[in-house]
């Protein structure tokens, strides 16, 4: 009877262990958790030092996207999304940043978790892509980069094309969604 409880106690834990990360971590720890950042993208917190790199990792069979921002050094905001992320893994993930003392609640099916002694904050979407974003007091107060909508950006780009002819096309000031 104990050996298939401690077999699936390990396997959970290797199944959870693949994508680790962790608020406090240096760049190179996160190397060599994860491998070598795929790409490098802009922060969402102001006060984040330089890019916020990108890592790919697996729980089981789901590709996940980590992304990673640092402050004086050190992991102070930590995002975990795509498939992988789900809801029975979350808690996890949590309790490896945070540790066991962990209080939970739920609100509008938006579950979060605070760790009052270490200050650490975390929050798990699942829309419009599974997400669990972990955070440290500092990083939960600061100030986020407004973001631009999708569509926004795409039509600033297609008022500076030209058009057949050679002539520049002038910016567009219409609201894009007036085309569907």
């Amino acid at each position: 009877m104990r050996f298939p409880l401690l077999v699936t106690l390990l396997a959970a834990l290797l199944f959870i262990g693949i994508a680790e990360g962790r608020i406090g971590w240096t760049k190179q720890q996160c190397i060599e958790s994860f491998g070598e950042p795929v790409i490098q993208i802009a922060p969402r917190l102001v006060k984040s030092e330089g890019q916020a790199d990108v890592f790919k990792a697996k729980i089981g069979d789901y590709p996940i996207r980590v992304i990673v921002e640092y402050r004086a050094g050190k992991v102070w905001m930590i995002t975990y999304e795509g498939r992988g992320v789900r809801k029975s893994v979350a808690p996890s993930l949590v309790a490896k940043n945070a540790g066991p003392n962990v209080k939970e609640s739920t609100f509008l099916r938006v579950r979060h978790w605070i760790e009052r002694e270490k200050q650490l904050h975390a929050v798990y979407f699942t829309s419009p892509v599974q997400r669990l974003i972990v955070m440290n007091a500092n990083s939960l107060n600061a100030e986020k980069k407004p973001s631009v909508p999708i569509l926004l950006e795409l039509e600033l780009q297609a008022g500076d094309a030209t058009d057949p002819a050679g002539a520049k096309k002038p910016a567009s000031t219409a609201d894009p969604l007036d085309k569907f």
